[in-house]
């Protein structure tokens, strides 16, 4: 990813904090809505809910998207739970 595009996710994690409410990273493993890739999409978590974002973060290769999450953006990961859906990878908070 660019310097620009990393900006643009930073910032946008920002709005939501500055909001008061959590961002948080799901990533999936090739899910239906992009079948040829991994995808790591943003949500916004509030009291009211869980509510995913337009912001993904798309790669062939897994590995570039936890760099992204832990180096770029700086996140933490949790690994998938038991109940979890089957394309669901980890989380990053």
């Amino acid at each position: 990813m660019t310097p620009a595009e990393i900006g643009q996710i930073h910032a946008r994690m920002q709005d939501i904090t500055k909001a008061g409410r959590l961002s948080m990273w799901t990533v999936y493993d090739h899910p239906t809505d992009f079948p040829n890739c991994y995808v790591a999409r943003l949500f916004d978590v509030s009291g009211k809910g869980i509510d995913p974002t337009s912001t993904v973060v798309i790669s062939d290769d897994l590995e570039k998207i936890r760099h992204v999450m832990e180096v770029d953006l700086q996140l933490a990961c949790l690994r998938r739970q038991a109940g979890d859906d089957a394309k669901i990878v980890e989380t990053w908070v």
